[in-house]
């Protein structure tokens, strides 16, 4: 085996510093466009009906050649925690709702042969969107802003 520095390894290969820092919903799911989008023609296979999966079934759907499965192939998402190509593991993993997942990667959003450019545009629009928290958090910080000098003048 050769052994190289990571300077050396970043001119030849996409590389990342793993600097013990989580990775936020945001950057997993950047992570998961640009893994697609490394190939963006290829074509994937979509799962079958998710919306009709029992709560039994559904967190183990998976299919081979799958978006989960482009994902999970992707080393800094493993090592990040992605422990697998189901919908069960994408949910927890990249926190999607079912519904969501099912966005994602059901058959019944498309017509025809999909590829991974597609999906990757999705996931980039799931990524861009704030979460229910994020925006809770922004009213509640426009609230402190509005009501911190009303408070302030009533408890004096």
């Amino acid at each position: 085996m050769e052994h190289r520095t990571f300077e050396d390894l970043h001119a030849v290969a996409e590389t990342h510093r793993i600097n013990g820092a989580p990775m936020s919903r945001r950057e997993r799911l950047e992570r998961w466009a640009a893994a697609l989008e490394q190939q963006p023609d290829r074509p994937v296979k979509l799962l079958r009906q998710v919306e009709y999966l029992s709560a039994s079934v559904w967190p183990e759907a998976r299919a081979e050649d799958s978006p989960l499965t482009v994902a999970f192939a992707d080393p800094v998402l493993r090592h990040a925690g992605l422990a697998g190509d189901s919908l069960g593991h994408a949910e927890r993993f990249f926190n999607l709702s079912h519904r969501q997942v099912h966005f994602l990667v059901c058959d019944c959003h498309f017509h025809g042969a999909v590829n991974a450019g597609r999906i990757a545009t999705r996931v980039r629009m799931i990524a861009r969107r704030p979460t229910l928290s994020e925006r809770w958090d922004a009213v509640r910080r426009a609230a402190e802003r509005w009501l911190g000098p009303v408070a302030a003048r009533h408890s004096g």
